[in-house]
């Protein structure tokens, strides 16, 4: 639970539970030592964002015309809000259309761990329990 910072709460562990061991897991007595070990899962409360005054919105001088003729001449970008605990960070990728690629990231070693375990270790319920990449190669 500490290694995946508390987002599992009891029915997922007991579906790991299954899962790895055949015998049936009760999921109340799942519930009851995650209780007593201090292991469930964390409940953040929503925030709203606090909008302020309004900010000046440019026109669209692209008008979702992403062909470009030549390298450099239209870049579009796109920002990320990415959320670690209590803080938040920022993801800006610039993108060249025409070849449909990222031309800078600034993403830290936190974003890449949180990619990896994104889609490499946190597992889903409409998944049949299973990590995306688990998932993907049972279908392939």
């Amino acid at each position: 639970c500490i290694e995946n910072h508390f987002i599992y709460g009891y029915r997922t562990i007991t579906r790991l539970l299954k899962k790895i061991h055949s015998p049936v897991v009760n999921q109340k007595k799942v519930y009851r030592i995650m209780k007593e070990s201090g292991w469930l899962c964390r409940t953040r409360p929503k925030k709203v964002p606090n909008l302020g005054k309004t900010y000046h919105v440019t026109d669209n001088r692209l008008d979702r015309d992403f062909q470009a003729d030549k390298p450099m001449e239209k870049l579009v970008t796109d920002i990320t809000y990415l959320y670690f605990g209590n803080c938040r960070l920022y993801l800006s990728s610039i993108m060249l259309p025409k070849w449909r690629n990222l031309t800078k990231d600034n993403i830290t070693d936190i974003v890449k761990n949180h990619i990896i375990f994104y889609n490499e270790t946190r597992i889903q319920r409409k998944l049949n329990g299973q990590s995306p990449v688990e998932y993907r190669k049972l279908v392939a």
